[in-house]
């Protein structure tokens, strides 16, 4: 049950690159800094409060803050918001109108302001924003389609799903772009053009953002102002993705089935997604296992240095969505509850 959010990254790149080398962007030498993997520490997270709605159909992104919660279900296309573990407001229909969401699969939803959130629909490439009882103030139009989705000030940042861009910077007012980021990968021309498989990244200050990619599989750090400051990552091991996914992945390849059957040959991964909590500034980095049990992660801080492994025995059915304040969000597919576990004990600090 863990590969669902590898549905959605439907199609496959890997090419694993492990070393401590050098390289340039833009004139400017580059840093990189490849560690040993960490024994795991093994933890039970302690649960905090689990969410049930009859409503829920399949989740698969969110964003919490402050007793804030935003939900994103892919199957009923809806989205739910929640204060105080309280639901204020559900809204959403399937469809292409304002207002309305045509998910296929995929989307992402955060908060963008005090009293407004935003929901982004790669289907129809387009951002909506919301107040929190769920009323449409605007619609911006934009001109990628993105793997992931977050907003950084009066920003958009998009991971784009082909060629050589990996990160996107779209003015929030227009919706043109301002910037692109070039990955130092050489894509083969004959797969350039259908969609990179996986470019996800987490927004970690008001102008650093991290990257990871299915092209080399290192932890990339940008800036807004600077560009590409730091690579990093570990030895991760590569485990062969599973048959089930890669008959989901085949069957929405359509025609591009040859293509894509190429681009997952290797049918391995070493790591999925990446969280980061911004209050404690620690960057989660998903550990594939062939253990469907548990939740492994790499944990680092922001200035990229390693800190250590952490295994949560957290049950097969369990998807994570979202991690803030030492609140690690995820999704029971077994159950569909929400289940918000305290994961404060892995810093070190105190304090429930």
């Amino acid at each position: 049950m863990k590969n669902t959010k590898l549905f959605v990254a439907i199609f496959f790149i890997f090419k694993l690159i492990v070393s401590c080398s050098t390289t340039k962007e833009n004139q400017k030498e580059i840093f990189i800094k490849i560690y040993t993997p960490k024994p795991a520490e093994i933890f039970s997270p302690e649960t905090l409060l689990v969410i049930s709605n009859d409503s829920f159909g399949h989740i698969i992104s969110g964003d919490y803050q402050e007793n804030r919660l935003i939900l994103l279900d892919v199957m009923s296309y809806r989205c739910f918001f929640y204060q105080d573990t309280q639901l204020i407001s559900t809204f959403g229909t399937k469809g292409e109108s304002p207002g309305e969401f045509n998910f296929m699969g995929a989307g992402s939803a955060c908060f963008f302001n005090e009293s407004c959130l935003v929901v982004y629909d790669p289907s129809l490439s387009r951002a909506q924003f919301f107040d929190f009882n769920g009323n449409l103030i605007d619609v911006l139009k934009l001109q990628h389609f993105s793997f992931d989705f977050g907003v950084l000030n009066n920003k958009i940042i998009l991971s784009s799903t082909f060629g050589r861009d990996e990160l996107i910077v779209v003015d929030i007012e227009t919706g043109k772009t301002e910037k692109k980021y070039l990955s130092e990968i050489n894509i083969n021309p004959q797969i350039e053009k259908i969609p990179s498989p996986y470019r996800t990244f987490e927004i970690a200050s008001e102008d650093e953002i991290f990257l990871v990619t299915v092209d080399d599989y290192k932890i990339k750090q940008y800036s807004i102002k600077d560009s590409l400051i730091k690579i990093f990552g570990v030895e991760w091991e590569p485990i062969p993705i599973g048959s089930e996914t890669i008959n989901e992945i085949l069957s929405r390849s359509g025609g591009n089935r040859d293509y894509i059957i190429n681009r997952i040959r290797e049918f391995k991964l070493p790591c999925n997604w990446l969280l980061y909590d911004n209050r404690y500034e620690i960057l989660w980095v998903h550990i594939a296992s062939l253990n469907p049990e548990v939740c492994i992660f790499d944990l680092f801080d922001l200035d990229g240095n390693y800190l250590k492994r952490v295994q949560l025995n957290t049950g097969n059915s369990f998807l994570p969505i979202t991690l803030n304040d030492a609140r690690f969000v995820g999704f029971d597919e077994l159950t569909s509850n929400i289940i918000i576990y305290n994961v404060k004990n892995i810093y070190n600090v105190d304090g429930a």
